[in-house]
């Protein structure tokens, strides 16, 4: 059987010999002009121009329109990894032992590169000449602010340097390599089971304790098209479930000025306490609360005080990151596990295989979230619905 080629394929072609040619040297003609000069229509020629980007062969410049990649200059290998996280990107300890870093470093090593660790202010991070003058080999990219990590994208693309984020920050950009976990789909999961809740383990009692349909979610994170994304679905889940807004619905992202550890916490604090006060002031608290990097006790103190009791009246679920080699242990909550191991190999994977293959597709992947949760049992607790 003979393969049919789409329109927007029979393009691609046509375009990548007139740039092997020579006849595109340095910048394509508009998407119009494109369109006229092969008889489809704009669309075909938008759709032709993201499979060349993904390929590598052209880039889109804001200012002047759909270029042609050259390619990285030409270097000798320098065997270096650069993994680079912004100024805000604050842990406790060494940075070099913060999980997440030791992990990509042991298997870097392992793969045969050296790794090295650097935190720039975002003056430096933002400047061109820095990429383009960095002799590593690719870069690992730690950020969870959009902003700040579509300039270095920006740049990145432009130079066609060997990079991977860790984090889908960048929803609305194609030509890059991502890793993150698949949090949409883990609350859709967890939340599929608190409705269940009840009903598997109370059997023709369920009648009673049918499982929980008010459910709070805690979220106070940076602004990102990602954090849209699950903001919007539990809104969603909310109106589907006919649980009155907004008493459910708390949309406040913490200042991204904020570096110190301390003040931030505090900002993290408040949030939560805020949000358990106007889940009191709905009149009708949550069953169960699911909360995304955030510490409860603020919500359990505001809760107590109006005579509210844990795993009495309501329960608290987490999600926190782990590591295989060092996997958490007595947790007092239910908690949604996500792997950071799987992630990790995935962006070591992606990196050296964009260094090692210039041409090979670029691509983001999602890591389903690990369900395997501790103490999965107190989603069942019999509860007042």
């Amino acid at each position: 059987m003979i393969a049919v080629k789409y329109k927007y394929e029979k393009v691609v072609d046509q375009i990548r010999k007139l740039i092997e040619d020579g006849t595109y040297a340095e910048r394509l003609p508009s998407v119009r002009v494109l369109a006229g000069t092969f008889g489809v229509n704009n669309r075909t020629v938008m759709k032709a121009l993201e499979e060349l980007e993904n390929e590598r062969l052209v880039y889109t410049d804001s200012t002047r329109g759909v270029m042609v990649a050259k390619g990285p200059a030409a270097k000798p290998k320098s065997g270096i990894i650069n993994i680079i996280y912004p100024s805000g990107f604050v842990v406790e300890g060494k940075i070099e032992d913060h999980g997440l870093i030791r992990e990509l470093s042991v298997l870097l090593t392992a793969r045969g590169y050296r790794p090295i660790v650097t935190m720039q202010c975002e003056a430096v991070m933002d400047n061109r000449m820095y990429w383009a003058n960095n002799p590593c080999d690719g870069y690992i990219l730690i950020s969870f602010k959009e902003k700040e990590a579509l300039s270095w994208h920006r740049i990145i693309s432009k130079l066609q340097l060997p990079a991977v984020y860790f984090c889908n920050i960048l929803g609305t950009q194609k030509n890059y390599n991502w890793v993150d976990f698949d949090n949409v789909d883990a609350m859709r999961e967890l939340f599929a089971r608190l409705e269940k809740a009840g009903a598997q383990r109370l059997g023709d009692l369920a009648l009673i304790d049918a499982g929980h349909r008010r459910i709070a979610y805690a979220e106070a994170n940076h602004a990102s098209h990602q954090r849209d994304e699950r903001m919007a679905w539990y809104k969603d889940f909310l109106e589907k479930s006919e649980t009155p807004l907004p008493g459910y619905f708390f949309d406040r992202t913490i200042d991204e000025s904020i570096v110190n550890r301390k003040e931030l916490n505090r900002a993290h604090e408040q949030f939560v306490e805020d949000y358990a006060c106007q889940l009191l002031a709905g009149g009708s608290p949550p069953t169960a609360v699911y909360f995304f990097f955030n510490h409860p006790e603020p919500l359990i103190r505001v809760f107590a005080e109006a005579g509210l009791k844990l795993k009495r009246d309501y329960i608290v679920i987490l999600k926190k990151m782990f590591f295989e080699d060092a996997p958490p242990v007595g947790e007092d909550f239910p908690t949604i596990l996500a792997n950071c191991t799987t992630a990790t190999e995935k962006m070591v994977d992606k990196l050296l295989n964009s260094i090692e293959n210039p041409r090979a597709p670029l691509s983001g992947e999602l890591i389903p979230a690990e369900f395997d949760m501790i103490h999965d049992e107190d989603l069942y607790l019999r509860v007042k619905i």
